[in-house]
């Protein structure tokens, strides 16, 4: 056989255990400016929840007819993903959803 069939072997992908814990969903609606970015409130729900954001989706959209407003209702799914997150001792963030 030719080396220029030989490939590199790709990097063995490694198995991430899932949540023992459910999913949190909180839809939240808000009207939204001209200026207004998504990109900007993915960033600053991420810096807020952490790793216990998994997902921040668009899921409904509405335009007042008469005032031109728009109004986007986004759901973050809130999960935690290890089991002892808490920690042995209690400390940890116990009021945000996790332990």
């Amino acid at each position: 056989m030719h080396s220029t069939y030989l490939h590199p072997r790709p990097p063995q992908a490694r198995f991430k255990p899932y949540s023992k814990f459910p999913a949190c969903y909180k839809d939240m609606a808000f009207w939204v400016s001209p200026e207004f970015s998504e990109n900007n409130l993915c960033e600053l729900v991420r810096s807020i929840g952490g790793d216990l954001v998994e997902e921040v989706t668009l899921i409904d959209n509405f335009t007042n007819k008469k005032t031109g407003r728009t109004s986007n209702c986004y759901r973050i799914v809130y999960r935690c993903g290890q089991a002892g997150r808490a920690g042995a001792g209690g400390e940890g963030r116990r009021g945000a959803g996790c332990g």
